[in-house]
């Protein structure tokens, strides 16, 4: 590719990604979608993901620290994480019944930065 087909290509995965972001989708299918668009730039992402040790439970704590229930964007600010790495944890935690998702609004609502938060992340105690 030449230089300046390269630089368009970059921006376009850029305002791709931007995009995907802002969608009102499963965080599973954002994360797929930001792999292919990735992928077809050249960046491949691997897909057996190696966490920082912890990390679950660094979420878990957070989530604790911060009442029993967070937003995936509270658990990034709390933690210093990558929020995609967030979505991916949190999808374990809530496959193990460790947190419940809960949808907080069936129709986005924007705010000056984005979207208004559509889940919220509840940390269930195991007795």
């Amino acid at each position: 590719m030449e230089s300046l087909e390269t630089i368009q290509a970059l921006h376009l995965a850029v305002q791709t990604l931007s995009e995907i972001e802002n969608l009102s989708i499963d965080d599973d299918i954002k994360e797929q979608l930001t792999n292919k668009v990735l992928a077809t730039i050249g960046i491949e992402i691997n897909q057996d993901k190696q966490y920082e040790p912890g990390s679950q439970e660094k979420i878990i704590r957070t989530i604790r620290k911060l009442g029993g229930s967070a937003t995936r964007a509270e658990i990034a600010s709390n933690t210093g994480m990558n929020p995609n790495s967030i979505s991916s944890l949190l999808n374990q935690l809530t496959k193990k019944r460790t947190v419940e998702k809960i949808q907080l609004k069936k129709s986005p609502v924007r705010n000056r930065r984005g979207l208004e938060p559509e889940y919220i992340y509840k940390l269930l105690e195991n007795e």
